[in-house]
């Protein structure tokens, strides 16, 4: 037995845990994404390349903390209209899906590219909404990806 099932009081406390998770967000029904953000030291760095998907529409901010590169983006995607065989699969959320970033320095260039995002099929997962935020005098490259099914960082040289 749970709380929600013991005597009568205690089926009163059930609803308003409910409600209460709902109003302050506990419950994820908020609808609103969480933003991935990863920051990259940028000592003696000239130039940073941004490898994702949808880099192009990236926004770009100058000025931000001179010691760091910040990128951020909302997760994005699914596997709309996948129907396997396994009547016990669930389709995987955009945040949960494993998003991220990961960077490799060449000199004085900076690549910092998405993994895990992928096309394959039915399934579609990427970064949406990009931000970079950078310091004056570095300056921000960004170079679409063309996604697969492997989902691997782009960290190849410049």
């Amino acid at each position: 037995m749970d709380i929600f099932t013991r005597g009568k009081r205690n089926l009163r406390i059930g609803p308003i845990i409910a409600i209460a998770a709902v109003l302050s967000g506990c419950a994820g029904l908020s609808g609103a994404p969480t933003a991935y953000c990863r920051n990259f030291a940028v000592a003696g760095v000239e130039r940073v390349i941004i490898r994702a998907e949808r880099a192009a529409q990236a926004e770009v901010v100058a000025g931000a903390d001179p010691d760091i590169v910040r990128v951020c983006g909302l997760a994005s995607g699914g596997a709309a209209g996948y129907h396997p065989s396994d009547p016990n699969w669930r389709e995987t959320a955009a945040e949960d899906w494993g998003l991220g970033l990961k960077a490799k320095r060449f000199g004085t260039v900076l690549v910092v590219s998405s993994y895990n995002e992928i096309e394959y099929i039915h399934h579609y997962y990427s970064f949406d909404s990009l931000r970079v935020e950078s310091p004056e005098g570095v300056t921000v490259t960004l170079e679409g990806r063309t996604l697969n099914g492997d989902g691997e960082a782009d960290l190849t040289p410049p």
